[in-house]
């Protein structure tokens, strides 16, 4: 178990039957208190990662590293998990 050995870890994605048993999951994590940030992926999945460490936070990581303003990008996405990224770029 995790708790009793735990590990770092930059990304934990946790793929589940339905999202019934996803929905479970998180309230499990939000009850025991872990400190991560949840996102939803695809259909039934969960995303982990520390907190304040998104798409969007990447995002603003790589136009540094490449000196392109934001501006000059374009952000696609399909599921929460990209909601930050999309924000960052100014779209709602």
């Amino acid at each position: 178990m995790y708790g009793e050995n735990p590990f770092p870890a930059a990304k934990v994605n946790i793929y589940h039957k339905n999202s019934q048993s996803r929905d479970r999951t998180e309230e499990r994590i939000r009850i025991v208190g872990l400190k991560v940030a949840m996102a939803r992926a695809e259909t039934t999945s969960l995303e982990l990662s520390a907190p304040g460490c998104d798409k969007g936070v990447g995002l603003e990581m790589l136009c540094t590293c490449l000196k392109l303003p934001m501006e000059q990008t374009f952000v696609v996405g399909d599921a929460d998990n990209d909601l930050a990224a999309l924000k960052k770029r100014g779209l709602p």
